[in-house]
């Protein structure tokens, strides 16, 4: 079949596809846009709260992130503790993680708590869970992983059909008014700008939904992901952790490294470990690991980020690039504005189609569907009037984990953490 009568072909079925698809997910992915954009600045709404959390870190030592993880320990116990995220990048105090759900913030030089909250129990958080669980649990990132997906189909769809009225395109991402044929070409101006940032954010985060999946396509790209085997610490835990060969441990195997987060043993994860961040990883809490025996400190494993090939370095970085903790203030900007530029689209569109369905022949409204009045003459030029039976119509317009990648996987966190 020739190439224009193929287009002439698609081009009806697959408009009819991306409008009805559109419209179907549009709440949803307004949601994910308008949650996401305010997410860009999760770090400024921590230093809004907690003061202390401006402060830069202190610098790190052995003896010094011991003495911040025995201070977690203090205050909550350590059968309580799950994991320690340190100060640093844009935050200025150490993030405790708590079995029970719960967490708190410390200050990294004195270990006083300055601020506790149970689960789900700040507005950041239930924001969090509301963009990447849509607040269903582990059970929420399938449907949000499928939305990141039908987004890329949505935008590749729309770049399809965007050719035939470029000439049309004149920039703007507001309407001029509220008909149809503005709020088309509102949605196509401002699709054609933002789709490179839609397919990113949606691909970025589709991948921290399906993990596995896309560790599959990046071992099929580059290989599969070397690694150490899998060592487990021998004999029963021990009463007291000992920190400081721990964390000498991860600072004579990377001595480049900052210590991000240390991760308590767990009965299916028996060693401590440590995420570590290289001074080259975008990743704001590092995909360098480190596992240790709790017994003694002694090194059992390790995995290094930087070793990883270019499709798994991608895959290590998407949670970075998805959450602006990389490229400064300007990349930011670009996730917040690239998220509500997601809530506009899908409201434009949707109400484009509302309008369209208002406006089908045979339907009561006003505009191009409406019939005309008895004895009204519209848009006639040649020929017999219209029948007064039948009146005459015109025609109408036309959406953590925590371990490194060859680690085993811990209990449910924030995802990228």
């Amino acid at each position: 079949m020739p190439a224009p009568r193929l287009r002439r072909f698609w081009r009806p079925w697959l408009s009819r596809t991306h409008a009805w698809a559109g419209l179907v997910l549009s709440v949803w992915l307004a949601l994910l846009g308008a949650t996401g954009a305010l997410l860009a600045f999760r770090d400024d709404w921590v230093r809004a709260a907690v003061p202390e959390a401006a402060a830069p870190p202190p610098e790190q030592t052995p003896e010094g992130l011991a003495a911040r993880t025995r201070a977690a320990e203090a205050a909550f116990g350590s059968g309580a503790v799950r994991r320690v995220l340190f100060a640093g990048g844009r935050i200025g105090v150490d993030q405790v993680y708590l079995n029970d759900g719960g967490g708190a913030y410390l200050d990294p030089r004195t270990g006083a708590v300055l601020s506790r909250w149970e689960e789900h129990g700040r507005a950041v958080d239930i924001l969090f869970e509301l963009h990447h669980r849509l607040l269903l649990g582990e059970a929420g990132r399938q449907p949000v992983g499928i939305l990141g997906l039908a987004l890329v189909l949505l935008t590749l769809a729309g770049l399809f059909l965007a050719p035939a009225s470029w000439r049309s395109f004149r920039g703007r991402v507001w309407p001029a008014n509220g008909r149809r044929a503005a709020l088309l070409a509102a949605h196509r101006d401002l699709g054609l700008i933002a789709a490179p940032f839609l397919i990113l954010m949606a691909l970025s985060g589709a991948a921290l939904c399906f993990p596995q999946s896309f560790r599959a396509v990046a071992a099929w790209l580059s290989g599969p992901l070397p690694g150490p085997a899998a060592t487990r610490p021998e004999g029963p835990p021990p009463p007291a952790i000992p920190w400081e060969a721990v964390f000498r441990a991860a600072r004579d195997a990377f001595p480049d490294a900052a210590a991000r987060m240390a991760n308590w043993p767990t009965a299916s994860s028996p060693g401590v470990e440590l995420r570590l961040r290289r001074a080259a990883e975008w990743h704001p809490n590092g995909r360098t690991t480190l596992r240790a025996d709790p017994r003694d400190g002694r090194e059992l494993a390790r995995f290094d980020a930087l070793s990883a090939p270019p499709a798994f370095r991608a895959l290590l970085e998407a949670y970075a690039v998805h959450s602006a903790r990389v490229g400064g203030r300007p990349w930011q900007a670009a996730v917040a504005l690239s998220g509500v530029a997601l809530a506009l689209l899908s409201g434009y569109g949707a109400l484009a189609f509302v309008r369209r369905l208002r406006n089908r022949p045979g339907t009561r409204g006003t505009g191009a569907g409406r019939a005309a009045p008895h004895g009204a003459v519209t848009g006639y030029r040649k020929g017999p009037a219209p029948s007064l039976a039948q009146p005459h119509h015109s025609e109408s317009d036309h959406e953590p984990d925590h371990r490194s990648l060859v680690l085993p996987r811990p209990a449910a966190g924030h995802p990228g953490d």
